[in-house]
């Protein structure tokens, strides 16, 4: 055997033997040694056609996004009058209101300014906003009154909703989940994930519900001696009820209703309220916050729908609707109804400029119940994502994880100015929603540089931070998702057709297989081993891309079977034909595979395009996994069909000089 032979082989077998490993953790299962799976782990996933999954449904708040549009143009409208003022402290008022949905009034207080504010912003606008009839709390002769258009309106959502979708699909993919399937219907988006595994079904979950938004926003503390805000009355109503229920104060229905009493002291609600002088600029802010923990308590079935209860499995999720049970009710849901129940009560609301936000504020060793607070912030965001250029996980001084973030000029500029003004006070860096941290401005910040200190300790708080960095980079939903609904599901095309599948898949083999072996003799063989070596190179490809076998992947698997027989027909026949005209063994088989190849090459290739269109050009899953598997049994029959025999075929002819080959 010469030296490039040897070569050769041993380069196959070792690439055979890596397929093998690589397949293993698939047929052998978890009964391989520790060091060996932490290597190769990865296991071929069947589709939700072959072994069922889960079946989410998801509400996206296509409003929010309509909403984020028109907190833009508040924000370009203040600033056009900020730049057109003659006195920089008699500027005018611009709001959000949050009803007609992406609303914008702005009110200057020269009305002679009026006309030329809206003639420049309209042309700037054109049919992104129209104008509708001012609110009667503003003066219209001194406003402009705009929302965003209809047309434009819903350009947005249809936008959102497949952003959303592209986006869902990528996060899917980075969850270790092949195979999934994500669509669009109506407002809501269905996500077919493929198997059983709960744990990495609830990580996929998670990750898919993350918005990935990130906001800069801040806490809205009146000063020491100045009227209270919205937040302190309902910490105010908060404290009375408590004195009233514990018999301090009397019971007085004008001033808290019964209901409100009852709800604070079943669900054990606190209020707190605390000062904080900043030794620089003088000024003593006031902080107030109502405070709920996460309770589990027995709820009856028709209740189950009021609550979200947490932490369950699909299983006790519908025991519970069924039979009624423990539910573990967030603190956050626990705030959220008492405002709905105080805004029913006493006509105490959130106005338009203004959010309810909430975080956890520390947790509970024994029982592991996280306590909730509330954050009164100012609706509109100082900084978001989108003005971020970079986000990197990393360690603070303390060597505990943080997400250093950098913005850029615009957002950089504006951050320096607005810390500058509210130096002493607080900002609330949201992220998914929740309120991440609030520190407080000890000094204006310069340069667009930030650090985002991670909640959790240890190894939790660096997963946590790595989760963020990711999410960042990785790009945010356009608007919030709502799980609406989840189940598990059979295989779509029942275990019937599947059983049937596997069957006519190895039918179809063995039939080409006995046909080859009798027509071709010897040579038949060869075709079994490198056909063979064939399958085993597609699936172990199939599990290092984390693709998931469906049944159009089974008839692509069919389809190449009977590709890389004719590839080796192609080449067996033009080895006869050489024969024929006499020529040597060894001779003639150096021509066939000479003179074949360009045949098969072609034919190879003009499958390749044809599945090369259908990605390209096809949104149905099932088509782009059949597409995908071709593409995949082209390249391993190229390999195998042409290059393996050949190097089989060296062997076998190079025994001894007088060989008569079985062909």
């Amino acid at each position: 055997m010469d030296k490039k032979l040897r070569l050769k082989t041993v380069g196959l077998l070792l690439l055979t033997i890596l397929a093998i490993c690589v397949l293993l953790p698939t047929f052998v299962g978890d009964s391989l040694p520790s060091g060996f799976t932490n290597v190769f782990s990865k296991k071929i996933s069947k589709g939700i056609d072959i072994d069922g999954g889960s079946y989410l449904v998801y509400d996206i708040n296509l409003d929010k996004a309509v909403d984020d549009k028109a907190i833009e143009i508040k924000r370009d409208l203040k600033y056009r009058m900020e730049k057109s003022a003659k006195d920089p402290k008699n500027v005018g008022v611009v709001t959000a209101p949050s009803n007609p949905l992406g609303a914008v009034v702005a009110t200057v207080t020269d009305a002679s300014t009026l006309s030329g504010l809206k003639a420049g912003f309209m042309d700037d606008y054109g049919d992104q906003v129209t104008t509708y009839s001012c609110p009667s709390t503003v003066d219209a002769s001194k406003s402009l009154c705009v929302k965003v258009s209809s047309d434009y309106a819903q350009d947005i959502r249809v936008k959102a909703i497949k952003q959303a979708v592209i986006t869902v699909g990528d996060r899917i993919n980075k969850g270790g989940i092949g195979g999934a399937t994500v669509v669009e219907k109506g407002d809501q988006i269905i996500v077919e994930l493929p198997g059983a595994d709960e744990e990495l079904t609830n990580r996929t979950k998670k990750q898919i519900e993350q918005t990935a938004k990130l906001e800069f926003k801040l806490v809205d503390q009146p000063l020491a001696g100045q009227p209270q805000n919205t937040m302190g009355r309902l910490v105010g109503l908060v404290a009375l009820a408590k004195q009233m229920n514990d018999g301090t104060t009397p019971a007085d229905d004008t001033k808290v209703k019964a209901s409100v009493r009852d709800f604070v002291r079943d669900y054990e609600l606190t209020s707190v309220t605390t000062q904080r002088p900043h030794q620089k600029t003088g000024k003593v802010f006031q902080e107030n916050y109502i405070t709920a923990r996460t309770r589990t308590e027995a709820i009856k079935k028709e209740d189950v729908s009021k609550w979200n209860c947490d932490g369950l499995t699909l299983a006790q999720e519908r025991k519970l609707k069924l039979e009624g049970g423990d539910c573990k009710i967030i603190g956050r849901d626990i705030i959220e109804r008492f405002l709905g129940l105080v805004a029913t009560e006493h006509g105490i609301k959130i106005d338009d400029d203004h959010q309810m936000a909430y975080g956890t504020w520390d947790e509970d060793e024994a029982q592991g119940d996280k306590l909730w607070r509330t954050w009164y912030l100012f609706r509109e965001a100082a900084v978001d994502g989108a003005q971020l250029i970079d986000a990197s996980q990393g360690f603070d001084q303390d060597n505990s994880a943080v997400v250093n973030i950098t913005m850029n000029r615009v957002a950089s500029e504006a951050w320096a100015d607005i810390t500058t003004k509210q130096t002493g006070a607080r900002f609330a860096i949201m992220f998914n929603g929740k309120v991440n941290s609030a520190p407080h401005i000890n000094e204006p910040i310069r340069g667009g540089s930030s650090q985002i200190s991670m909640g959790a300790a240890g190894q939790k708080g660096v997963d946590e931070a790595k989760a963020m960095e990711t999410s960042l980079k990785s790009g945010s939903l356009p608007a919030p998702l709502q799980l609406q609904s989840e189940s598990l599901r059979g295989p779509s095309l029942g275990n019937d057709a599947v059983d049937k599948a596997k069957v006519s898949f190895l039918i179809g083999s063995l039939l080409v297989l006995l046909i080859m072996m009798y027509y071709y003799r010897n040579s038949g063989a060869i075709s079994l081993l490198s056909l063979s070596l064939n399958i085993l190179l597609m699936l172990a490809v199939l599990v290092q891309f984390e693709a998931a076998l469906t049944l159009p992947g089974i008839a692509a698997l069919v389809l190449t079977v009977g590709m890389a027989v004719d590839a080796n027909i192609i080449v067996y026949e033009r080895i006869r034909e050489e024969l024929r005209l006499g020529k040597s063994v060894r001779g003639s088989v150096d021509a066939g595979f000479k003179h074949g190849f360009s045949a098969i090459l072609d034919g190879q290739l003009t499958t390749a395009v044809a599945a090369w269109v259908l990605l390209q050009y096809t949104s149905e899953d099932a088509i782009r996994g059949f597409a995908i598997m071709l593409l995949i049994g082209i390249a391993c029959t190229l390999f195998s069909s042409y290059w393996c025999t050949k190097l089989f075929f060296e062997h076998y002819v190079g025994r001894k000089k007088d060989i008569v080959i079985g062909i």
